[in-house]
Order: structure tokens, then C-alpha cells, then sequence
């Protein structure tokens, strides 16, 4: 990407970057610690012309729910294929913009 002078990185984060959730003090830190480096990332890349984008959703029906959890909250969870999209849109801006942090949750809230 430095040699071609463009390019564009996007990351899927958590929406634990933004809210505390018992129990999940490990994959916090991992997501926490992620957003930190991408942030400074983005800075030493600015030059570049190279863009990176946190994309932060809350709960989308994903493997990484058990199956339990999905069958009884898979009705208030995003859509995959609505986040793709969110991500394509991302993806597909031009010019001399970029759309840093995305933050996107069911509209239910968190479960």
C-alpha cells in the first residue's frame, strides 16, 4: 500500500471498545488493545494516503455465539450481510475523505 501510495484497511472491533461486559475481560482487552494500535496506525499512515476504518458493531448472529444464545437472541441481533454492506459502503468511499470509526448496534440495544 506504501509503494502503490493508497489503500484501505478495515477492521471489525467490538462494541466492547464502548461498553463494559461482565465476563469478558480478556476479548475487552484484545479489542481495546487493537483499537489502540489501529489508531496510531492510522496516523503513521495519513501520509500515504492510505485509509483505516474500526468498524465497532454490537451483537451480530455470528459463530461466535453459541448456539443457545443465538436461538434465543438472534432476533435482536444484526444481520451479517447489513455489516458487510456497512463495510463495502466503507470501502468504497473516495476522494480525500474517510469515515474513521463506525460504531453500529441493533437497534434493541445490547443484549
Amino acid at each position: 500500500m506504501k509503494k502503490l501510495g493508497s489503500g484501505t484497511i478495515i477492521n471489525v472491533l467490538s462494541v466492547v471498545t464502548e461498553k463494559t461486559f461482565t465476563n469478558s475481560s480478556a476479548y475487552t482487552a484484545s479489542k481495546m488493545g487493537l483499537l489502540g494500535y489501529l489508531k496510531v496506525l492510522r496516523e503513521e499512515v495519513r501520509d500515504y494516503n492510505i485509509r483505516i476504518v474500526n468498524i465497532t458493531p454490537g451483537a451480530t448472529e455470528s459463530a461466535m455465539w453459541t448456539r443457545e444464545m443465538r436461538e434465543e437472541h438472534s432476533h435482536r441481533m444484526m444481520n451479517p450481510e447489513s455489516v458487510a454492506r456497512l463495510m463495502v459502503s466503507a470501502f468504497l468511499q473516495k476522494d480525500n475523505i474517510v469515515t474513521e470509526e463506525i460504531i453500529v448496534r441493533p437497534i434493541e440495544g445490547d443484549i
